[in-house]
């Protein structure tokens, strides 16, 4: 009997004990204000259900893909949470999410979680699209703050809600062959034809035509002086027997005087 006793109060210790660590923080654990550490799609979770459905607007969520359009399989699209720093206190916070949501459940392998967070306003995050989604999907991103706000207590505040809509894979870049190459046809010489003269550009009631050049006129020539000919003829012959005719009458009359003055040769006394 004491035995069985023994035993129950051994089993109801161990059960305090177990107890009695299950609701005492760890040293240096959570205190006042702030979340337990889980697992993302845990805080994710608690995230949604524990913030408030409208946010101040303290905390933005812009992404470089617009809202609503279609992204194919393997597209990176990157998120950028921002936040007003003065709206927490301290120099960090408990944890800052980026909880992502495909066909309206949550997707932990999509989401991101930094814990304990820098408070420097600025959290990115590379959403990847998986490889192997199907056409039609919708893919939703919202970020989530939380920390001790500037006014005490657990202050938790969310962004607004970006969505997208996975379409068909990207169909790779088709490159056309390259042409064949081939060596230039052989051409034999050939003889130039004389070349046309140049056309020399002329104005005709204000439009410029053009027209053969013509070469410039050839200077004149002047004719060779011709040789005098001998005249011919009855007067030519007249001449020459007038000519004849008084040579002779000369002669004679030399003959004359000359035997004339032979005979008045003076005598010797």
């Amino acid at each position: 009997m004491r035995g069985r006793i023994r035993a129950g109060a051994m089993g109801l210790g161990f059960a305090g004990l177990m107890v009695l660590a299950l609701v005492t923080p760890a040293a240096g654990g959570n205190g006042p204000g702030r979340m337990a550490a889980g697992d993302v799609a845990a805080d994710c979770e608690d995230a949604s259900m524990n913030t408030p459905p409208s946010g101040t607007g303290d905390v933005k969520l812009t992404t470089d893909v617009v809202d609503g359009a279609t992204v194919a399989p393997g597209d990176d699209i990157r998120l950028r949470l921002t936040w007003d720093r003065t709206k927490w206190s301290g120099p960090q916070l408990d944890r800052v999410l980026d909880c992502v949501r495909l066909k309206g459940g949550l997707d932990p392998n999509l989401s991101a979680e930094e814990q304990p967070a820098d408070n420097d306003g600025l959290f990115e995050y590379k959403l990847h699209v998986p490889d192997d989604i199907r056409p039609g999907c919708d893919i939703c991103a919202q970020g989530f703050v939380a920390g001790e706000g500037a006014g005490g207590g657990l202050l938790l505040e969310r962004s607004q809600r970006h969505c997208f809509m996975s379409g068909p894979p990207t169909p790779p870049a088709t490159r056309l062959p390259a042409p064949p190459v081939t060596a230039p046809p052989a051409t034999t010489p050939t003889t130039e034809a004389p070349r046309a003269p140049a056309e020399v550009p002329s104005q005709v009631a204000g439009i410029t035509t053009s027209r053969p050049a013509t070469p410039p006129p050839a200077a004149p020539v002047a004719p060779a002086p011709t040789a005098e000919l001998p005249r011919t003829g009855a007067d030519s012959s007249r001449a020459g027997t007038a000519g004849g005719g008084l040579a002779l009458a000369l002669g004679g009359f030399a003959v004359m005087g000359g035997a004339g003055r032979r005979k008045r040769r003076p005598t010797e006394d």
